[in-house]
């Protein structure tokens, strides 16, 4: 479906930060996409006109089209031929697919950080805990947002202390995929409660230096995500289920 003009031009002119200006225009375009993209704002299945986002940004149609090949490489957008690009939307066995993916993957990932964290990197885990915990404390219409954000962060650091590069370059747009376009139950307290927790544990086996205890603990809080219904419905391509 089209984005309606008038909520095109306020979601993209509520990303576009002034003091960026010295951005180039293309690697604007591609941040207001893509976190417009990532939280949800714009569903999947949505028509992304280079004009009205052009438009909406102030800047030309080349910079928008760079951008757009640049998220269709990540596999956030596709184009469809004569109508342009659009938001990827995912099936429910595609979502299940790439569960089984990270599973395996941030597994082996957490397996190979475990003798390979740094102090820094404990402390970063720690802070991102921290930050978890002050979300839950003050929890308001902008805390889901917060927290996918928080929550990339704390895959992250775990992958980039794994200290592979093909690994991470395959685990970070699985990380990216199922994230925009939260369910209901990504929404309530009680998610973000048992998520904390499991970053606990993670955390914890990690610090522990245990390969094989970070490996358990990373697959069982993926597969906890997977099964209290992490798997964004509004992606969803409901005609394919």
């Amino acid at each position: 479906s089209r984005m309606p003009r008038h909520q095109l031009d306020q979601t993209m002119l509520n990303i576009a930060d002034p003091v960026d200006d010295r951005l180039a225009a293309a690697e604007r375009a591609y941040r207001a996409l893509r976190t417009q993209i990532l939280s949800g704002a714009v569903l999947g299945g949505t028509r992304l006109s280079e004009a009205q986002v052009a438009d909406s940004l102030g800047v030309s149609r080349t910079p928008v089209r760079e951008a757009l090949l640049r998220l269709q490489s990540e596999g956030l957008v596709w184009f469809e031929r004569y109508r342009g690009a659009r938001v990827a939307s995912f099936t429910a066995e595609d979502l299940l697919e790439i569960y089984e993916l990270r599973v395996l993957l941030e597994g082996m990932a957490a397996a190979r950080a475990a003798t390979r964290m740094t102090a820094k990197d404990m402390d970063a885990l720690d802070a991102n805990l921290v930050k978890t915990e002050q979300l839950l404390a003050n929890w308001n219409d902008g805390s889901v947002e917060a927290f996918v954000d928080v929550n990339r962060v704390f895959h992250s650091i775990i992958v980039d202390a794994a200290n592979s590069k093909r690994l991470k370059a395959t685990i970070v747009p699985l990380i990216d995929m199922p994230t925009h376009g939260q369910p209901a139950q990504v929404r309530e307290p009680s998610f973000i409660a048992d998520a904390l927790n499991h970053h606990r544990l993670v955390t914890e086996a990690l610090r522990s230096k245990d390969p094989e205890w970070s490996r358990t603990q990373m697959q069982a809080h993926l597969a906890q995500a997977r099964t209290r219904g992490a798997m964004p419905p509004r992606l969803v391509d409901k005609e394919a289920i």
